[in-house]
C-alpha cells in the first residue's frame, strides 16, 4: 500500500505507530505531523519546536511520541490530543535521535555535542525521588497534609 501523504523530502523523518495506524513525520519547518497511514490524511500538526525536527519515536505502546530537534531539545506529545507533555532540555547541540526504551521508560537521545542522554519517564521512580527529596520538609510541616498524602505510598516509612 501506498500512502500519498503528501510529504516532502524535507519530511522523511519518519516512524509508523506499533499499530501502523498512524504515521509521524518530522519537517525542517519546525512541525511534526501526525497521519492516517489508511487515508493519507494528517489528523495533526504539532508545532513547538524552533526549528527542524530531526528524529520522531512512538513510544511502544503508541500513546506519545518523542521528537527531536535542531533546537537542542526533545518534547514529548500525546499521541492522541497532540498536547506537549514536556521539554526535556540539556544538549548543548542540535539533536539529531531520539528513541524509547521497549518498556517505554526511558527515552535516549542523540545529539552532534557528542553526547547521549538518557531521559527517565518511570513515574513512580520519579514520584520516589521527588518525595524523598522533600521528606524532610513534610516532616516539619503537617499542615501539607496533602502533600503527606500524595508521597505515602512513595517513602519509606521513618
Amino acid at each position: 500500500q501506498v500512502c500519498a501523504c503528501g510529504a516532502t523530502p524535507q519530511q522523511a523523518r519518519l516512524q509508523l505507530s506499533a499499530t501502523a495506524i498512524r504515521l509521524a513525520s518530522g519537517s525542517s519547518d519546525s512541525t511534526m505531523k501526525l497521519w492516517d497511514v489508511e487515508t493519507g490524511e494528517v489528523l495533526q500538526t504539532l508545532t513547538g519546536h524552533n526549528d527542524s525536527v530531526w528524529r520522531v519515536s512512538f513510544s511502544p505502546d503508541s500513546t506519545m511520541i518523542a521528537s527531536s530537534s535542531e533546537d537542542r531539545t526533545i518534547k514529548l506529545w500525546d499521541v492522541d490530543t497532540g498536547e506537549l507533555l514536556q521539554t526535556l532540555t540539556g544538549h548543548d547541540n542540535s539533536v539529531f535521535s531520539v528513541s524509547f526504551s521497549p518498556d517505554g521508560t526511558t527515552i535516549a537521545s542523540g545529539s552532534q555535542d557528542n553526547t547521549i542522554r538518557f531521559w527517565t519517564l518511570d513515574l513512580d521512580r520519579l514520584m520516589t525521588m521527588g518525595c524523598e527529596w522533600i521528606q524532610p520538609y513534610l516532616l516539619t510541616r503537617p499542615e501539607q497534609q496533602d502533600l503527606q498524602e500524595l508521597c505515602e505510598g512513595y517513602l519509606s516509612p521513618q
